[in-house]
C-alpha cells in the first residue's frame, strides 16, 4: 500500500528480478486494476510506472515460484493535475494564445506529422515533448528526438540513467475538439537508450525500449540536411503537459 496524502498523481520505480510468468498489478483503494505489468515491461532491473491519478495505490506481486527481490525504490507525488483537458484557456490570457487542440484544427496536412509528437515524463517529474523521427535505412527504428533541457542531468551517464525511465505517452490528445474531456493515457512506452545528449545545442536523441504498436498510430517524421530552412513552420507540442496544441 502507497499512500502519498493530497496527491494529484502518483508513480513509482520499482527494483525488481522479476520472473517469465510473474505479475505486478497496480490497483486502486477500490480494487480497482490501473495497471499490469510483467518481466517484459523490466528495463535495467526496474519498471518505471505511468502516472496513477490518486494518492494512495495498492501493489499485487503474483508468482507461481518463490517471490523474488522486490523494492519500491521512488515514489513520485504529483503537484499539479496532468490529468485534465487543458490547464490553460489558450484564446484569452496566456502567452501562448495562438495555440489551439490540434484535433480542432481543419488543415489536414497536420493529420499525419502530429501523430510523431510524443508526451515525455522524465524521471516521473517533467514533462515535456518530443518527436519520432524516421532514418535514411526507413527501417522503422524508434528514435526519437527531444531537447536537453527536460534533463535534470547535466552528463551523458546520469541524463543516460534517465533514458532508461522515461515514460512516453502516445497519442495523448483531445478527441473531436471536445476540450473538456481529459485524454486517454493508456498508449505508453517505457524507457529508452540515450544515443546522442547536448545540453549547449539543447538537443537529446532516444531510442525506445520498443517499437510503437500500430494502435498507437505512429509517424516517423522526415527531415533533410538542407541549409535553406522552409518558408513556413508550425509547432506541434504538448505545452505545460497538456494534451497536443499546435
Amino acid at each position: 500500500d502507497v499512500k502519498s496524502d493530497d496527491a494529484y498523481s502518483l508513480s513509482l520505480l520499482i527494483k525488481t528480478s522479476m520472473q517469465e510468468g510473474d505479475l505486478i498489478f497496480i490497483k486502486d483503494i477500490n480494487n480497482q486494476i490501473l495497471a499490469k505489468y510483467s518481466s517484459s515491461d523490466v528495463y535495467g532491473g526496474e519498471i518505471q510506472t505511468t502516472v496513477f491519478p490518486c494518492d494512495q495505490i495498492v501493489l499485487e506481486y503474483i508468482t507461481y515460484e518463490n517471490l523474488p527481490e522486490i523494492s519500491i525504490t521512488e515514489v513520485n507525488h504529483g503537484l499539479e493535475n496532468i490529468f485534465r483537458a487543458s490547464t490553460v484557456n489558450w484564446n484569452i490570457s496566456s502567452q501562448d494564445y495562438c495555440n489551439d487542440h490540434i484535433t480542432c484544427l481543419d488543415e489536414s496536412e497536420y493529420k499525419i506529422t502530429e501523430r510523431s509528437v510524443v508526451l515525455l515524463m522524465i524521471d516521473g517529474t517533467y514533462l515535456m515533448s518530443g518527436v519520432l523521427i524516421n532514418n535514411a535505412l526507413n527501417d522503422g527504428t524508434p528514435y526519437l528526438l527531444t531537447a536537453a533541457h527536460g534533463f535534470t542531468a547535466n552528463d551523458f551517464e546520469t541524463a543516460k540513467f534517465q533514458a532508461r525511465r522515461t515514460v512516453f505517452y502516445f497519442d495523448y490528445q483531445v478527441w473531436g475538439c471536445q476540450k473538456e474531456i481529459i485524454p486517454s493515457y493508456d498508449k505508453i512506452i517505457v524507457g529508452a537508450d540515450l544515443l546522442a545528449f547536448d545540453k549547449g545545442l539543447d538537443m537529446a536523441l532516444l531510442r525506445l525500449s520498443s517499437n510503437p504498436p500500430p494502435d498507437f498510430r505512429p509517424y516517423y517524421a522526415g527531415w533533410n540536411l538542407t541549409t535553406h530552412p522552409s518558408n513556413a513552420t508550425y509547432w506541434i507540442q504538448h505545452p505545460l503537459g497538456d494534451p497536443k496544441n499546435m
